[in-house]
């Protein structure tokens, strides 16, 4: 048996051991049946955790692609943008606003 070591960090996070057995099951394709009841789920499931009747809009990439999508898709131009930064990601912010042409404060 493999040691569990206490992750007391931002990430990578603690896995509990059926997500673990989940993990070493083979992938299965995107296009399979399977996929698309297991997908289903894991959307009304998020539904139950955020407490809405929403359709959740889940992002395969990083955190910076889920900041670039709610900027481009909220943001009409000519707007301004008010970025409230304390550090790295409130900078990532004012980079993706200058990429895009938004201007910011």
């Amino acid at each position: 048996m493999i040691e569990r070591r206490l992750l007391m960090i931002p990430g990578p996070v603690e896995n509990s051991p059926e997500v673990l057995m989940e993990l070493g099951k083979p992938p299965i394709s995107h296009m399979d049946p399977e996929f698309a009841s297991i997908f289903g789920e894991a959307l009304r499931d998020l539904r139950e955790v955020f407490q809405t009747s929403g359709q959740p809009f889940v992002v395969a990439g990083s955190g910076t692609l889920a900041m670039e999508m709610s900027i481009v898709n909220v943001v009409e131009r000519g707007e301004k943008v008010l970025i409230v930064s304390n550090g790295l990601f409130g900078d990532r912010f004012r980079d993706i606003c200058e990429r895009h042409g938004y201007e910011y404060d």
